[in-house]
Order: structure tokens, then C-alpha cells, then sequence
């Protein structure tokens, strides 16, 4: 009982001594700190500490710490002291700034929105806000920072320009661009800035607004390596690799291991039809930096024509004239190397009509099935030559079978032009009457698509036909189009469009054949750009046409939405809708279509 009353008596004494204790280490400390004594000062902040947690102690040991280089125990002393004093957005703010001494960009910018939770539209909380959220990554935080401190507070011109800079980093690229540009009226001298500007107009697709203000900044700068590093990655991006290697070669040859160059490079021998020096410049860009999002983005889109893949698909179609077609077909590509693919595909489709119509079969059936299959072969010849056959053959019910087949030439003799001939043999049967004509159609095709500016693009072509039945067309088409939108999540092109299409006879064969049929229209084009992977695009026709069974013109419209969906993922939805509505010598005409496809490649 002795031994007990001796050690509690004890333990009252020691805990009514802690404070006197205490503070007399504390004030040890402190005069180690007063004399600079760095490490002993600290030793003895934090045996303070144990008996006594302080938050201005817990301060006091981070300034040491700080002067001792240990940058990490200083911002962790500030965490301390913070929570002992959660409501201090002084001293958050603070603990944001050790963080970031410590280069510790996360921790940084949690302590500065803790800052900002405590006091809100603090104009120093929101401006450290946006430089930690920038430099953690948060470009999209950033910019939100950016945005409010703007408008609340009478800010310098490079504050506003970090804000576009935010803005363009974290996808928002319409109001980086508005802001770039106001920026740029005020601060034309900024060489940086024009840059990321154009790259802003770039990841934009609005590659002629990009080309023009490079031109602004060569006028003002001239020709730096940094305007052909930028002009030479707009280029490539543009589909102009021819172009865009006059800039990149050079740098190339004075920096060959340099990222940026080399990525540009990749895009650059893609798209200029070069797969196997694309592959292997892409295998450096991976080694140089494995882990970047450009790097896995660039990956994606270059492996994307190598990869094997199968694709089922199916169609339907209906008319005024109560012709139903429907469709289910499968087709497949297998890469041989980079330059060779095997092709091959197969289908059945039934083409049907009311009992009565004028389109049944000559003995009177209201459908008919047909079957179909192929082979083919792709082959890169040369960067500017692409070639392609296919042989296959056709299965018209009980009525016949024929061999069908094509054969395809592409060129490229330039980055503006491009040009293929085509000869093929295909079923011309639109309805159950023309299939059991077995109507064949041997046809020779021009077509050409030629892009005179990075804004405007004209495409047609001329095609000949001769048909089994004896009868023979040709046509004609002709469509420019220039860019009148170009923004993040939309692009719109109008232009003008004309068609000619004449058959030497009028046989009534199941298929129409008008004598000098013309069509004259407005053209409205439409993107919509969910993402990187997703889209949806939207084609409008409105004009007037006539045949020579007309007495005059008369209004008509061609609608199409399409979907895009899975563009670079292994698994691929594309989706047709169209419409077509005009009036002919036989009455009113409308028709509808739809058409699904599945891609799965692997």
C-alpha cells in the first residue's frame, strides 16, 4: 500500500511539472534557434512537441526545418499546426506554399483548396489556387481558378494568358481561343503565346485560322525553328505531310532524339501513306516518353490500319414505290505487313415489293434473294500509289449466277490532290423486277478530291456504265465546299453541289433511268464532336432537279445523320441514317435507309 501512495504522489508531481518542463525546453529552443543552432533546435521544438502540441511550436519547428533543407518536414510541421488550427486559412494557404517548396504539386494544391474552402474569392488564395492546380495537372482546376480570380479581381496581362493556357490544356478550347486572342490584341509581342495559340486552333481542327496566324507570327517573329516545329505539326495533322516534312526534316536532322520532332514525325509519315517508317519512328517516340498521353493517343491512331478486324452489318431501305430491301453482310481485313492486307466479305439480301407493284419479278414473285461473296487484296505500291481487286460472285435466287469484281488505283501526287480510276463489275438491281432481269453493270470511275486551301475542299467525279439489259449511263458530280465553323465540339462546311445522270434508253426494268436528269443544290455539312472516340455527323442537300420527262424543276432533299462510335477502340459502332424526298413525272418519291455496323478488332 506504501509503494502505491509513493508512486501516485510521483506521477502528481511529474504531470504538475510537465508545463514548467516543457517550457523551459521550449524556451531552449529558442534560443537555439536565436543562434542558429539548426539541428538542436529542432531536437528540442519536438520534445516540446511530445509533451505540448502547439500550433505556433508546430510552426516554429518548420521554419527550422525549412533552414535545415528539409523541405518535407517543414510543410509536414505546417500540416500539423493546421490542424490544430482547422479554421485558419492563413495558415492553409501557408502549408500550400511549404508544399510546394517541398515539390510536392498534390499535396500543395489540396492544402490550397482547403485555403479556399476557409475563405472564398480570396484573391491571393485563388491566384496560388491556379498556379498548384496547373503545375498538379488539374488544368480544367486551373482554369476554373483563372476564371474566378479574373472576374473579380483587376488582374495583369500574363495572368490572363496563363488562363488561356489553362483553358487549352484542359480541352476548352473555344474559350482558350477568345481568350488567346484578346490576349494577343494587347500583348502582340508575346512570341509563346502566338504558339499556343495556333496549337489551341489546331486541337480545334480549324486549321486554316491556325495557318493564318502563324503567318501572323512569322510576320512579326520570322521563320524560327519554334513556327516550323508548330507549322510543321499543324501540317501533318492537316493531312498535308508532303508540306509539313519541309519543316520537320530539317529539325529532325539537327535533333534526331528530340520527342516532339519525332512525334510530329509519326503523324507525318501516317498520313503520308509511309506505314513501316511510321511504325518504327513511333517505337522511339514510345521509348522516349512511355507513360504520355500523347504518346498512348499517337499509339492508338497509327496501330489503328494494322490491326485485323471483322465487321458485321446490316441495311434496310424503304420507299414510296413499296420496294423493301433488307441486308446482312460480314466483311473482314487481314494485315498481311504493313503494306499488304487480305480482304474478304460475303452477304444476303432480299429485295421485296407489294403484291401487284410494277416492280414484281417477271413471274410475278414479290421477292427475291441475293447472295453474294468476295476476295481481295490492298496494296500499298508506293506512298503516292494505293492498289486494290476484288473477285467474287453473285447469287440471284432461281434466276442466274455472275461473277462480280473490281479493281481500284489511288493516288496522291500531291498533298491537295487526290485521284482514283476504278473498273468494276456490280448487280444493278434496286428492286425484284431488275433482279430478275439480272441487270450487271460494268462501270468505269473517275473521282477526284482536291483541297486548294486548308479551308475549302472540291470533290466529283465522272463515271460510265454499261448495263446487261443494253442499256448505258453516265454521270457527273461536282461539290466544292469551304469551312465556315470550326470549334471544339462542332465543325460546319456549306457549299454548292451538281449531278448529271443520263441513260442512253428508258427500259421499264425495275431501276430508275432518267434522260438528262440535273440537280442543282445547297450543301450543309455537320460534325459534332463528342470526344476523341465519338462523333456524329450530319449531311443536308437542299436543290432543285429535273429529267426530261419534267416540264420544269421542282424541289427535293437528301438528309443523313451518321455515328461514329469507338473510332479508335477495339470495339466499333458506326450507324447511317438518310432520307431522300422529290417529286418526279410519277408523282411523289420518298425514301428511307438506315445501316449498322459492328467493327471488332483485335
Amino acid at each position: 500500500m506504501k509503494t502505491k501512495q509513493t508512486t501516485l504522489r510521483l506521477a502528481i508531481l511529474l504531470c504538475l511539472a510537465s508545463p514548467a518542463w516543457a517550457q523551459v525546453s521550449l524556451d531552449e529552443a529558442m534560443r537555439a534557434e536565436a543562434a542558429q543552432r539548426w539541428d538542436e533546435a529542432a531536437r528540442l521544438y519536438r520534445n516540446t512537441l511530445k509533451q505540448t502540441p502547439d500550433a505556433g511550436t508546430w510552426q516554429r519547428l518548420s521554419d527550422v526545418e525549412a533552414r535545415r533543407g528539409q523541405a518535407v518536414a517543414a510543410a509536414e510541421a505546417l500540416e500539423q499546426a493546421a490542424r490544430l488550427k482547422p479554421h485558419d486559412a492563413d495558415l492553409a494557404l501557408k502549408v500550400a506554399q511549404a508544399w510546394a517548396q517541398a515539390g510536392r504539386a498534390k499535396e500543395a494544391l489540396a492544402a490550397c483548396e482547403r485555403a479556399d474552402s476557409l475563405r472564398p474569392g480570396d484573391e491571393a488564395i485563388l491566384r496560388t489556387c491556379a498556379v498548384h492546380a496547373n503545375w498538379a495537372g488539374d488544368a480544367a482546376l486551373s482554369a476554373r481558378y483563372w476564371r474566378e480570380l479574373l472576374a473579380k479581381y483587376s488582374t495583369q496581362p500574363e495572368e490572363r494568358l496563363h488562363y488561356a493556357q489553362a483553358l487549352s490544356w484542359s480541352g476548352q478550347l473555344d474559350e482558350a481561343a477568345r481568350v488567346f486572342r484578346a490576349y494577343l490584341a494587347d500583348s502582340p509581342q508575346n512570341e509563346a503565346a502566338w504558339l499556343d495559340y495556333v496549337r489551341t486552333l489546331t486541337w480545334m481542327g480549324d486549321y486554316a485560322g491556325a495557318d493564318a496566324a502563324l503567318e501572323d507570327y512569322r510576320q512579326r517573329f520570322g521563320e524560327t525553328t519554334a513556327w516550323h516545329a508548330t507549322r510543321g505539326r499543324m501540317l501533318a495533322w492537316a493531312d498535308w505531310p508532303d508540306a509539313a516534312s519541309r519543316h520537320i526534316d530539317p529539325l529532325l536532322a539537327s535533333q534526331p532524339e528530340d520527342y516532339e520532332t519525332l512525334y510530329t514525325q509519326t503523324v507525318i509519315l501516317r498520313q503520308g501513306n509511309r506505314p513501316k517508317e511510321a511504325l518504327a519512328t513511333l517505337a522511339k517516340v514510345q521509348a522516349l516518353r512511355p507513360d504520355s498521353r500523347d504518346t498512348y493517343d499517337l499509339t492508338r491512331v497509327t496501330r489503328l490500319p494494322h490491326r485485323p478486324a471483322v465487321t458485321l452489318g446490316g441495311f434496310a431501305y424503304q420507299d414510296s414505290d413499296d420496294i423493301d430491301v433488307v441486308r446482312a453482310d460480314i466483311r473482314g481485313v487481314l494485315p498481311l505487313n504493313e503494306r499488304t492486307a487480305l480482304l474478304l466479305g460475303g452477304g444476303t439480301e432480299r429485295l421485296s415489293t407489294r403484291a401487284g407493284s410494277v416492280f414484281q419479278t417477271l413471274t410475278g414473285e414479290r421477292s427475291v434473294t441475293l447472295q453474294d461473296a468476295w476476295l481481295g487484296v490492298r496494296h500499298r505500291v508506293t506512298p503516292w500509289l494505293g492498289m486494290e481487286a476484288q473477285v467474287g460472285g453473285l447469287r440471284v435466287d432461281d434466276f442466274g449466277e455472275h461473277m462480280t469484281g473490281a479493281l481500284l488505283a489511288e493516288f496522291r501526287p500531291s498533298d491537295p490532290l487526290r485521284l482514283s480510276l476504278s473498273a468494276s463489275r456490280t448487280p444493278h438491281m434496286p428492286s425484284p423486277l431488275a433482279a430478275s432481269y439480272e441487270v450487271m453493270a460494268d462501270q468505269l470511275m473517275a473521282r477526284f478530291n482536291w483541297r486548294p486551301t486548308l479551308g475549302s475542299t472540291v470533290e466529283g467525279y465522272v463515271a460510265q456504265a454499261n448495263l446487261s439489259d443494253d442499256n448505258a449511263r453516265k454521270e457527273l458530280y461536282l461539290a466544292p465546299r469551304v469551312a465556315v465553323l470550326r470549334s471544339q465540339s462542332f465543325n460546319l462546311d456549306t457549299g454548292v453541289s451538281a449531278r448529271w445522270l443520263d441513260y442512253r434508253h428508258h427500259f421499264d426494268h425495275g431501276y430508275y433511268s432518267p434522260d438528262d436528269y440535273r440537280r442543282y443544290a445547297f450543301d450543309l455539312y455537320g460534325y459534332w464532336k463528342i470526344d476523341d472516340d465519338n462523333a456524329v455527323g450530319m449531311t443536308a442537300s437542299l436543290g432543285w432537279y429535273k429529267d426530261a420527262a419534267m416540264s420544269g424543276y421542282e424541289f427535293g432533299s437528301n438528309l443523313m445523320l451518321e455515328g461514329f462510335f469507338g473510332i479508335y477502340k477495339d470495339t466499333y459502332l458506326h450507324l447511317w441514317g438518310g432520307y431522300g424526298s422529290q417529286s418526279l413525272a410519277t408523282g411523289r418519291y420518298d425514301a428511307w435507309s438506315v445501316r449498322v455496323e459492328v467493327t471488332q478488332r483485335f
